[in-house]
């Protein structure tokens, strides 16, 4: 019994380092892994990625009988509305949330980092060197480029995601230097790739660490600032519904509001006027050719809370959000301020992109199994006393 608890205590952290490492290569411009092409080779790791999940959930995991009766009813509710959309990633998401019960999400962070960087480097290393291509285009008179990855996006999301990590693994000995790497990497996502939502995310999430470290020093106590995180993330979800099926166009502090954020809510608003909400939600389809007329309909959902709504319908997205939110409420409570603020600042980043609800761009999304299984947080508290300012007379 000793060696299969702790073969299933390190199962997890295997999982997580090959889900990440081959998530890097497979948005990457590289065709062919050992001669095998890697489009052929990402449906098969997706297999058995999926195959390595159910044996960490049903034979290295143990489960209180309300715990069972969760996970089955709530992974039965997502496999449902998997099959209804014909699309996986909330299915892969949620079974990452299962899979990890028991773990320390110190060492998943590590994990998930460094795999991340050593195949960020590699790409890098590959592009640099002429092995592989990047993909190129402009947008208006700036060039966008991807260094090696499938769009600049990627490059965007990836860089992203190892800033967002770095930070939280530095956090108790955060410096100067550890703020002038969040202001470079925005500089250079921006300069590089051109990618504004990952750029302006780098900026929002800088300011929020301005703040929160500001106020650390002062000594004031940040529980108060995991409460505005919380509505933040609240408002994000709600305003993005609200946002999308409303025609915003119409109203015209509205329409400048979706321009200044590239129409993501009208072109959102599109896709519910043609194939509405379904409470266990549907396939959608970005291209559609309208019968008769021959006329083609380009799509867009961007918008991450609007996207879970849709595809995945009523039941899963009223799901996902209470989860969420319940997640920053049980963090707040055991003190982890700074990972309620990641989880707001992905929240705002939800509104622009669809990395929200993507396990595979937001590690952090494994703390909502501390909602799911209503568990204490078991990782370290992160303890802001070592900034405080005090002041003494000699």
């Amino acid at each position: 019994m000793e060696n299969k608890s702790r073969i299933g205590h390190n199962f997890i952290y295997l999982i997580l380092a090959f889900w990440f490492g081959s998530e890097v290569i497979f948005n990457s411009k590289i065709e062919k892994i050992f001669g095998m092409e890697t489009s052929q080779l990402n449906d098969t790791f997706a297999y058995v990625v999926l195959a390595m999940l159910l044996i960490q959930i049903v034979f290295f995991q143990k489960y209180e009988l309300k715990e069972l009766a969760i996970v089955v009813i709530t992974t039965g509710l997502i496999a449902i509305v998997t099959l209804q959309s014909h699309h996986n990633i909330m299915m892969s998401t949620w079974l990452f949330i299962v899979a990890t019960r028991d773990i320390d999400f110190e060492k998943a962070v590590k994990v998930a980092y460094y795999v991340q960087l050593l195949m960020v480097f590699w790409i890098f290393y590959l592009f640099y060197f002429g092995f592989i291509e990047e993909y190129t285009f402009y947008r208006g008179n700036i060039l966008r480029h991807s260094y090696g990855f499938t769009h600049p996006n990627q490059l965007g999301i990836r860089i992203f995601l190892l800033v967002v990590c770095r930070c939280y693994l530095r956090r108790k000995k955060f410096n100067i230097l550890d703020f002038l790497v969040v202001i470079w990497a925005s500089y250079f996502i921006y300069n590089t790739a051109n990618s504004k939502t990952a750029c302006y995310a780098l900026i929002i999430f800088a300011v929020l660490i301005t703040i929160y470290y500001f106020l650390a020093i002062l000594g004031v106590k940040l529980s108060f600032l995991s409460d505005i995180y919380i509505s933040i993330a609240i408002i994000a979800n709600i305003m993005s519904v609200l946002l999308s099926i409303t025609n915003v166009k119409r109203i015209h502090i509205l329409a400048k509001f979706d321009d200044f954020l590239s129409h993501r809510f009208s072109l959102c608003h599109k896709v519910i006027n043609y194939y509405g909400i379904k409470m266990l939600g549907q396939e959608v389809k970005m291209i559609v050719k309208k019968p008769g007329t021959g006329r083609v309909l380009h799509f867009w959902l961007d918008n991450a809370y609007a996207s879970i709504l849709i595809r995945y319908g009523i039941l899963v997205f009223i799901l996902f959000s209470v989860v969420f939110i319940k997640t920053m409420f049980i963090l707040k409570n055991s003190g982890h301020n700074f990972l309620v603020m990641i989880l707001c600042m992905y929240s705002i980043y939800g509104i622009m992109e669809n990395n929200f609800f993507f396990l595979s761009q937001n590690l952090f999304l494994i703390l909502l199994s501390n909602a799911l299984y209503n568990k204490k947080v078991n990782y370290e508290y992160e303890s802001a006393e070592k900034y405080r300012l005090k002041l003494v007379w000699r």
